[in-house]
């Protein structure tokens, strides 16, 4: 992960993702769940009194045309910015391929 800013402030100390694929129709579609977990340096910690934020997530893929991909997924995150209220995010990504 790459960060622009103070070089004596990184947010976070450590971030693990995983995703698993609960269902796969040949290479068109796929739908799975997604769990991250985010922790925070000391010195957010510090600031926030949280340490970490988690997030899990459930998408779905489809393979609309033999170049274009979408991705649509739901997330629920807990502790956004150690500092937030928990939040519900609506997300859709596209993948094209030249």
């Amino acid at each position: 992960m790459f960060f622009i800013g103070q070089a004596d402030y990184q947010p976070f100390a450590d971030i693990e993702e995983s995703r698993l694929t609960l269902i796969r129709f040949g290479s068109w579609y796929t739908t799975g769940l997604g769990f991250s977990l985010v922790e925070f340096s000391q010195i957010v910690r510090d600031q926030t009194g949280q340490t970490s934020e988690n997030a899990v997530e459930l998408f779905y893929k489809a393979r609309v045309r033999d170049w274009l991909t979408i991705q649509p997924d739901l997330q629920y995150i807990a502790r956004p910015s150690g500092i937030e209220r928990d939040a519900f995010v609506a997300g859709l990504g596209f993948e094209v391929v030249f």
